[in-house]
């Protein structure tokens, strides 16, 4: 064993001389912690200067956006409400439009009924008279009865009759001695002629309402042509508004999610601004708090190494202490070698527990000896090395789940985008498709009624021709026969007068049987000629009467028939132009939609690749985070429980 009297004196440090060193390290490094301090609390001071302009500026942006956006969400609805009451207005119109539409339409029936009616009664009459005619005309320039000719009045309107009936009652006041049948006979004609003026003004009077009747019937048709282009019109301009008005309140819809989302922000700005300021400021405070501590220890440690550093200390402590500061070093090597030998042992034992390299590594260095400054700096160098690796894993775990976070939110979406792209996409194919056959179906039905019109035109053509030469043909007949019954009246009439045959008797007696009468035509008999006659002129005016209401009832027909196809087409065609439109726009939106889901599979995409790339960064790892950090947390802390254990000793 050494003596203590035997170590050289200079390798002795005295107690004064160490606390000094001390005393002014602590200072210099007081002095630059301070200094470090004031650096830090700088770039603290920065961060809270541009945060807080940062969040200011969002703030003052987010009130701009939501005076917008209350103004857009303002005008929205004032023009929602706007076009709301158009649109009543508008509803108003179409109800009342096609209330008199409705209203047009059952005052036409009633006067189409009441103008049958009237028609049929004077058709009826007019019938009534053209039998009185032919009844009166085989008896005309006869002998007849007074009774059959007042029966042949039954069927004739009461007025005709009444007026017939005063006629004939006036002939009673004949010449005296004149024959009654001849006179009679001469009333009978009289009666013809005043029949056939009753049966042209009724004529008149029936062409009349029949002008009248298709006058009203013109006019009704111009009123509901006016009132069905009028309901058409309103009833497209009620939708476009309905339409606009949708628009604007999706759009006052959007805005208000926009506003409430804006404000929500905006409200988070506000509270984070809010925490940030009083965080600074209390920064701030403790800053100025810390630094006048700081300065203060400065003050006192300079005070004490002044104090140390005089000749009252520092000169008696040369002179005094030197044997003791020799012992101290003695048994201060002694006890570091135990300390050593201990702080290896449990260093040993934690590293077999946690399998840390480092832990053995240092262990193992302290076993075999070295100086003491050079051990703690390897452990403090260890525990750096250890806390700047905690640091970086902890940066890279933040960045990771910061990363991990964000790509699950991106491929969420992409996904949820896909699935609404392909939703929308096939919606829009569905429609499309639909709207293809819709198209199809009409223009067939375009083409159908095209058809039908172009054959009903060609048959009312040839019906036309038909009827036209068939009226024309009547009318020369009816001329024609009108001029044989007056020859033949003519000839009877003279007939009438032929005198009878002076018979002489002798020969005559002998002579073969022969007329005795004189000859007075055929017309006498109702089954000869002139009825035959009668009868022909009654079916040629027949003829015409019937040919011409025909044509007119074809015509009418024809021309209704042509009216509601051509609605019809026109209501075909307008409907094929809007779904034609329509889907010309869903093509549109549908290729857009597919450019869309292109484009978002690509994103997605990306997104999965990324995401493999930071499982394999941040998750596929033998040893969890946690793990890992309590680990090093563990090393750490023995590494410190070293460096205390040593630097105590």
């Amino acid at each position: 064993m050494i003596a203590l009297w035997m170590l050289p004196l200079a390798a002795a440090v005295t107690p004064v001389q160490k606390v000094l060193t001390m005393m002014r390290d602590m200072k210099t490094k007081g002095e630059a912690d301070m200094s470090n301090e004031a650096t830090m609390h700088s770039e603290y001071m920065t961060w809270c200067k541009e945060t807080t302009n940062t969040k200011e500026d969002a703030i003052r942006e987010a009130g701009a956006v939501i005076d917008k956006l209350k103004a857009q969400i303002q005008k929205a609805d004032a023009d929602a409400a706007r076009l709301t009451d158009e649109i009543k207005t508008l509803d108003a119109s179409i109800a009342k439009m096609t209330s008199d539409k409705q209203a047009s339409t059952e005052l036409r029936a009633k006067e189409e009924a009441d103008y049958k009616a009237v028609h049929t009664d004077y058709s009826e009459s007019l019938d009534a008279m053209a039998g009185a005619l032919r009844t009166l005309s085989r008896v005309a320039g006869n002998q007849a009865n007074p009774s059959f000719v007042q029966s042949t009045f039954a069927g004739l309107p009461a007025k005709a009759r009444m007026v017939l009936t005063a006629f004939l009652e006036g002939q009673d006041g004949q010449p005296s001695g004149a024959p009654a049948g001849n006179a009679y006979s001469s009333s009978v004609g009289s009666v013809i002629d005043m029949v056939q003026e009753l049966e042209g003004k009724l004529s008149e009077e029936r062409a009349a309402l029949e002008k009248d009747e298709a006058n009203a019937k013109h006019a009704y048709q111009m009123l509901q042509q006016e009132l069905t282009m009028a309901i058409e019109a309103s009833t497209e301009e009620r939708d476009t508004k309905a339409q606009r008005k949708a628009a604007r309140v999706s759009s006052s819809a959007s805005d208000s999610g926009d506003l409430s989302e804006t404000q929500a922000t905006r409200d988070e700005d506000d509270k984070y601004l809010a925490e940030l300021t009083a965080l600074c400021q209390q920064k701030a405070s403790d800053f100025d708090a810390r630094q006048t501590l700081r300065g203060e220890e400065l003050e006192a440690l300079q005070k004490a190494i002044d104090i140390i550093a005089s000749g009252a200390v520092s000169g008696a402590a040369d002179t005094h202490l030197p044997a003791l500061v020799q012992s101290f070093a003695l048994l201060r090597a002694s006890t570091h070698a135990l300390v050593e030998h201990e702080v290896a042992s449990r260093l040993h034992a934690k590293a077999k527990l946690l399998h840390s390299k480092n832990l053995a590594l240092v262990a193992t260095k302290i076993e075999q000896g070295g100086h003491f400054d050079k051990i703690t700096q390897m452990i403090k160098d260890m525990i750096k090395k250890l806390t700047e690796e905690a640091a970086e894993e902890a940066d890279h775990k933040a960045w990771c789940d910061g990363e991990l976070k964000t790509n699950k939110q991106t491929r969420d979406a992409k996904n949820e985008a896909i699935d609404e792209l392909m939703a929308l996409s096939e919606e829009l194919s569905a429609s499309i498709a639909k709207l293809g056959e819709e198209i199809a179906e009409l223009s067939a039905q375009i083409a159908e009624l095209d058809k039908n019109v172009e054959e009903a035109t060609a048959q009312r053509q040839k019906e036309k021709a038909a009827n036209t030469k068939a009226v024309a043909d009547a009318k020369v007949a009816i001329v024609a026969v009108k001029q044989a019954i007056g020859v033949l009246k003519e000839f009877y009439a003279k007939a009438a007068k032929a005198t009878s045959l002076v018979q002489a008797s002798g020969p005559a007696d002998d002579a073969p049987a022969s007329f005795d009468e004189p000859y007075r035509g055929m017309g006498g008999s109702s089954t000869g000629v002139m009825g035959m006659l009668d009868v022909i002129l009654s079916d040629f005016v027949r003829l015409e009467e019937e040919t011409t209401s025909e044509e007119a009832s074809q015509q009418r027909e024809f021309d209704a028939f042509s009216t509601e196809s051509q609605k019809d087409r026109d209501a075909k065609a307008a409907s094929m132009d809007m779904k034609s439109k329509t889907k010309t726009k869903q093509e549109v939106a549908l290729n857009t939609a597919q450019e869309d889901l292109k484009r978002t599979q690509e994103e997605l995409d990306s997104a999965e690749k990324y995401h493999q790339e930071l499982k394999t960064n941040c998750i596929e790892a033998d040893v969890s985070y946690e793990e890992r950090v309590a680990g090093r947390e563990e090393e750490i802390a023995s590494l410190k429980e070293a460096l205390e254990a040593l630097s105590t000793e």
